[in-house]
């Protein structure tokens, strides 16, 4: 962490120091690239220490801000070792796009897709290496950059390097922007779920910054307008990371739940199986008991133990009634066995309001899609009842290619809300990855609704 930090302030040093030495134009994109690429690898190796994509951006950032510095020298021929300066800012220029591209064709993870992109890669350092030397030996870029140092070495045939050097330069760059489309557009379409969500604003600052490029040749006949969109390429990185950061921790924290919830009604079906097998099963037995012992005091003519008897039966069996909607309330066993459609009719059955029941489903979605429909009709009946002195409720279900919907009507006062009555309700929704809402109609009332994915 020292060492990153350290070349962070060096790269903040060296681009501050420039820009002292004032604002040229034809230098103002290494600047910038220089700090967004450093920044936004610094962030991601903070995040992800060791992260191979985020050194190749520090490296590439360090290298533009070494750049920037040596050409915004250059424009002072008075300042010490202004003219190996100047030239230090000139040469490397190749040899960086190269280290620019190994970012952007190795991006997300900093290693290239494949044996054939590895080739293509050398093609390119290779290409570099040899701009790289024709511009160190001849200065056939200090007029682009605006230099008006001397250069360090005064060799013949500087016509001849830079006649050849015009004709290279604006071809090999073009290509080199065209191979890293050309990578992330691979990888994009190759790679997983993860891999194609960072590539999607990658994708387009790639490709954006190449349009400009072309554009620019085409209307000044020089590359720097491509280079200076280049900025938001490392920007887009940056924005993709944080972007997928945060959905891979909404997801694992969605499924957490999704388990979370699941186990529930796991638990709930192991009790109203207990509750109905064990418990229940007693007290139905019970039952039979008191009935047989209602008949014997009815012959033995006692009064008194037949009172006894039925006052016993009568709260045993209320008792029985009042255990059988618990376990109802608990999971109902009719939605495991039968679905969706016949655990609804039976908690309208159930319900002190009117309820008129319409289903549409051709098959059955996820059990824990079902338990959370079951459990969000259940409670706009209940509060339908409690809360909206509504005199009918509507319950539909309809489904729609992979979404359930659902929607609980009342014709009563109206007035509810997402508040903290349903909150859980809301939470149980979300874990499913589905939406909660409610409503009022026109006309008053409240509708209760919710989309949930079918699984």
């Amino acid at each position: 962490m020292r060492r990153l930090l350290a070349v962070v302030a060096g790269v903040g040093l060296l681009v501050g120091l420039g820009f002292a030495l004032g604002a040229a134009l034809e230098n103002l994109h290494n600047g910038l690239l220089a700090l967004s690429f450093t920044f936004v690898g610094a962030f991601v190796l903070y995040r992800q220490p060791g992260q191979r994509e985020a050194k190749l951006f520090v490296a590439a950032g360090a290298a533009h801000a070494l750049m920037f510095f040596g050409r915004q020298v250059g424009h002072h021929p008075d300042l010490p070792a202004a003219q190996w300066l100047g030239w230090l800012g000139i040469w490397p220029l190749p040899l960086v796009l190269a280290l620019v591209g190994a970012a952007v064709m190795g991006f997300p993870d900093g290693h290239l897709p494949g044996r054939g992109w590895q080739i293509a890669f050398r093609v390119m350092v290779g290409t570099a290496v040899l701009l790289s030397t024709v511009s160190a030996l001849w200065p056939v870029e200090y007029q682009r950059a605006g230099i008006v140092t001397s250069p360090p070495f005064d060799l013949a045939g500087g016509q001849e390097a830079a006649a050849i050097f015009d004709i290279a330069r604006p071809a090999c760059y073009t290509a080199f922007q065209l191979l890293w489309v050309a990578c992330v557009i691979v990888r994009y379409r190759r790679g997983s779920v993860d891999e194609t969500y960072q590539l999607k604003w990658f994708v387009s600052a790639v490709a954006g910054s190449v349009a400009v490029l072309l554009l620019g040749l085409a209307v000044t006949g020089t590359p720097r307008a491509g280079v200076l969109a280049a900025t938001l390429i490392p920007i887009a990185a940056g924005i993709a990371i944080v972007e997928t950061a945060y959905a891979v921790l909404l997801r694992d924290l969605r499924a957490a739940a999704k388990r979370i919830v699941a186990a529930q009604d796991d638990a709930r079906q192991r009790i109203e199986r207990d509750l109905h097998d064990g418990a229940q099963h007693r007290l139905v037995t019970l039952g039979i008991e008191l009935g047989r012992l209602v008949e014997r005091a009815e012959q033995a003519g006692d009064p008194g133990l037949l009172a006894a008897a039925v006052s016993a039966r009568g709260q045993l069996l209320d008792a029985t009634a009042e255990l059988r909607e618990l376990a109802r309330g608990i999971h109902p066993a009719a939605l495991t066995q039968d679905g969706l459609a016949a655990a609804l009719e039976l908690l309208a059955y159930g319900s002190s309001v009117p309820v008129r029941v319409a289903v549409d489903l051709d098959t059955r979605c996820s059990p824990e899609t079902e338990a959370t429909a079951y459990f969000v009709a259940s409670e706009g009946l209940t509060n339908a009842a409690r809360h909206s002195r509504a005199s009918q409720v509507q319950v539909t279900v309809k489904r729609s290619r992979s979404t359930l919907r659902l929607e609980v009507t009342d014709n009563g006062q109206g007035g509810a809300n997402l508040g903290r009555g349903l909150q859980g309700l809301a939470d149980r929704v979300n874990s499913v990855g589905g939406r909660l809402g409610t409503d009022t109609p026109p006309g008053g009332g409240t509708r209760l609704w919710a989309e949930l994915p079918c699984g």
